[in-house]
């Protein structure tokens, strides 16, 4: 019986030692942003042409009342030209 087990105890440790030398030497990539304030791990570069891309979805403005038209059916926006030079009061009701 003993002769049985010498086998399969010596191929469960040569198994056992191949995966640790595999797992040792395995590179982690660590990557800090943000100041040092985030680390990455083994996280892949983004590519500049999948950030161009993005840049249309997060490329928004936003635009506050201004007026009414003359007969009070549309809104005039307000972009960032003339919010510098409005009250807050200044719109009709």
């Amino acid at each position: 019986m003993e002769h049985d087990v010498k086998p399969k105890t010596f191929l469960g440790i040569a198994l056992t030692l191949l995966l640790l030398s595999t797992m040792t030497f395995a590179e982690v990539i660590t990557t800090e942003t943000n100041n040092g304030n985030l680390v990455m791990q083994d996280v892949p570069e983004i590519p500049d042409s999948l950030v161009a891309s993005l840049n249309r979805y997060q490329n928004v403005r936003s635009a506050g009342f201004l007026d009414w038209t003359e007969y009070g059916d549309e809104r005039i926006p307000a972009m960032r030209e003339h919010l510098q030079n409005i009250s807050p009061c200044n719109n009709r009701p």
